[in-house]
């Protein structure tokens, strides 16, 4: 492998590698990206790899890796992203990170055993817009000196043994608008998206445009993302049942909100587990709302494509007229992610095989890291699950509007001598 010299991007992802990080890997002048995610690595980065002064993005997480390497770093003079997460680093932060003065975009050194004080240096790496030190055994003050850095965007220090505030960040991000929107449409429809008000949208403070490119500046949310939430094993067991039962009513709410309450419908066009944020308290919001279309209540609404694989509506392969069923589509998926623990594609998939319909039992359906429910939580979940296996209609016009789903979810009516782990539900797919 060492002597792939001409290689720009290298990426050896999820392939159960195990052993060492070879030190061959320094032979790769010209590489650019090195991606070792998710495989069995152990040992050190060898120092090796600092020879790799052209390196832009480096992610060694979810490896067993326990040794950082020495006097190498200074040379990754190019680097924009470091990610360690997920590994078995201990000891001090190294003082030496402040020397990556080019870090723009993140450095995550998460869920390893990183001890004592946070260093004062990291507060130097001015250009850096997401840092993530949390769930290590940090001891000390939360830095007041993060608050300086102006590019910072994100910033997650929990599940450590600080003390004191932290920083109040504001999200900036960037969007990619319809490349036919012109300023005149842009402004208006960002205009009204500031409008917005509800306790389950993440609120949009503001925006700028410019040649250079369009900025959104919304909320900042504690507990980050439930994607990642539901993929960290410590933190999804920590997001009980009841939990999320109203991180369902939460985003339905929302929806519904944006549906019929605005001065113009709005559809989010990308509802999916990465923009549903989640503060303090484990309340849900929508967030990402950049990719928001304002419908036109009087024509159709064409746009790109948007969103995301998985979730999006299937009507969309066909069709480019986005209407807020696609919503409720990917809020079908969302929720059947939430109570699974993971998406539901596999699932999905394997019904749209089947030769027939298949009944499904909730109990063989809930995540498995979390204790079975008592009857009176799997009673919710059942009554949830029953509303939302509608919204995955493939019909468009056979799927419920959100208030519709929302007033349902609303209405407590069952019957209570049911085992509900035991009742069956099917999947419309086809």
């Amino acid at each position: 492998m060492g002597r792939l010299s001409q290689i720009g991007l290298l990426d050896l992802s999820s392939n159960k590698l195990e052993g060492y990080i070879p030190n061959e890997l320094g032979n790769l002048r010209r590489v650019f990206r090195l991606s070792l995610v998710d495989n069995f690595l152990h040992g050190s980065i060898p120092q090796e790899i600092g020879a790799l002064s052209n390196l832009k993005l480096l992610d060694l997480s979810s490896n067993n890796l326990s040794g950082l390497m020495q006097g190498s770093i200074e040379n990754f003079l190019k680097l924009l992203s470091l990610n360690l997460s997920h590994n078995n680093f201990k000891g001090n932060i190294p003082i030496m990170l402040q020397l990556l003065r080019n870090l723009h975009i993140t450095l995550d050194l998460s869920d390893n055993s990183f001890i004592g004080a946070i260093p004062s240096e990291l507060s130097g790496l001015i250009m850096l817009d997401t840092l993530n030190l949390s769930h290590n055994e940090l001891s000390g003050s939360i830095l007041s000196s993060f608050q300086s850095m102006e590019s910072l965007t994100t910033i997650d220090v929990s599940y450590n043994e600080l003390v004191g505030p932290v920083p109040k960040m504001r999200k900036i991000q960037m969007i990619e608008d319809d490349c036919c929107m012109n300023e005149s449409l842009f402004n208006r429809e960002i205009e009204a998206l500031v409008q917005i008000l509800h306790q389950n949208i993440v609120k949009l403070f503001g925006y700028y445009s410019s040649s250079q490119g369009r900025f959104l500046i919304y909320e900042y949310m504690d507990r980050g993302n439930l994607a990642e939430t539901l993929r960290v094993d410590e933190r999804a067991v920590g997001l009980d049942w009841s939990r999320r039962v109203n991180i369902v009513l939460d985003v339905i709410h929302a929806l519904a909100y944006m549906h019929n309450d605005c001065s113009a419908p709005i559809v989010h066009r990308d509802i999916t587990s990465n923009n549903i944020l989640l503060d303090m308290e484990f309340r849900a919001c929508i967030s990402d709302i950049g990719t928001a279309k304002i419908l036109n209540i009087d024509d159709q609404n064409l746009t790109r494509l948007a969103g995301t694989k998985g979730y999006i509506a299937p009507e969309l392969a066909y069709i480019e007229n986005v209407t807020e069923k696609c919503n409720v589509y990917s809020f079908g998926v969302l929720v059947l992610e939430l109570f699974m623990g993971s998406h539901p594609g596999d699932l999905l998939a394997s019904l749209l095989m089947a030769p027939k319909k298949t009944h499904l039992y909730l109990q063989d359906l809930l995540d498995s890291r979390l204790m079975l429910p008592d009857a009176e939580r799997a009673r919710k979940i059942y009554i949830m699950i029953n509303v939302l296996v509608k919204c995955l209609e493939p019909n468009p016009s056979r799927r419920p509007t959100a208030q519709h789903v929302s007033d349902e979810l609303g209405i407590k009516t069952c019957e209570d001598y049911v085992d509900y782990l035991q009742a069956t539900f099917t999947i419309p797919i086809q």
